[in-house]
């Protein structure tokens, strides 16, 4: 995934598929969005003015990207046009945005200890759930119906279920979640350039609706019920180093993962 004005290891915070199956993916350390086509060459590259936090799909072909800088909290969106990255509107923010995700003209966004609510157009709504320990609210997902939120905890490893109205349904901190145990110490240190800020637990639900939870110390995609009590199944267990953002897609039948240490793109089938 590296390209040749790329100056630092690739770091891939998100993960997207237009209609046509093609991926679009996000760079934190090297603060770009790249298209690949379908043999997944980088074809096209956005750059962006601080490290890109995350990164959700709003339509086929449009992405928003939370970017996030010392002087800088923002939100971009990109479309891709005939095999090209097109630059959008872009909203300014306040605050810092870990996590973000669409659904149906709404946008959610994390910053460490809340969940916010707001149009596309960027009015907040609503706080719907806080919890003021650090770094206790970073990626963030919503069912295909809307009906169920979810956010991860950096710290305790732990997946909170919610309804839309931010009444927590349950809270998942079985054995198998609590092995993602990964303090940020260390990172700190490693990427003050990057906002001193990695996510290594995140969820994913996808376009059929299983709910997917992944964490970088133990190195495993596990599927857990809608409700978020239970786990499903391991999806794999081991079989790459520290992973940083997955997805499934639907056109391919493939769990993709951008991986911390390799400039590469691992591809499940």
């Amino acid at each position: 995934m590296k390209t040749d004005t790329d100056t630092e290891p690739c770091y891939i915070s998100g993960i997207c598929e237009t209609a046509e199956g093609k991926l679009i993916i996000s760079d934190k350390r090297n603060k770009n969005v790249k298209l690949l086509d379908h043999r997944y060459n980088v074809v096209s590259q956005c750059n962006m003015p601080a490290p890109v936090f995350a990164m959700n799909s709003v339509e086929p072909s449009l992405v928003a990207v939370a970017v996030d800088g010392r002087h800088c909290h923002e939100i971009h969106f990109i479309r891709e046009i005939s095999g090209q990255l097109k630059w959008g509107r872009k909203l300014t923010l306040q605050h810092l945005c870990i996590g973000i995700v669409h659904h149906h003209g709404s946008l959610y966004r994390t910053l460490g200890t809340a969940l916010y609510q707001y149009t596309a157009d960027g009015e907040q709504l609503k706080k719907i759930y806080e919890d003021n320990s650090p770094r206790s609210v970073s990626s963030c997902a919503v069912s295909r119906d809307g009906a169920r939120l979810y956010v991860t905890d950096q710290i305790t490893n732990k997946l909170v279920t919610m309804s839309r109205d931010g009444t927590v349904i349950s809270t998942l901190t079985e054995p198998e979640l609590d092995k993602v145990r990964y303090f940020e110490w260390a990172s700190l240190l490693i990427e003050k350039s990057v906002h001193a800020f990695s996510v290594s637990c995140f969820v994913h639900v996808t376009e059929m609706g299983q709910v997917l939870v992944c964490g970088r110390d133990y190195n495993s995609v596990l599927q857990v019920d809608r409700d978020g009590k239970q786990i499903l199944s391991e999806v794999f267990t081991r079989l790459v180093d520290e992973p940083t953002s997955f997805y499934y897609s639907r056109n391919t039948g493939t769990l993709i993962l951008g991986l911390l240490k390799f400039d590469s793109i691992y591809l499940l089938t």
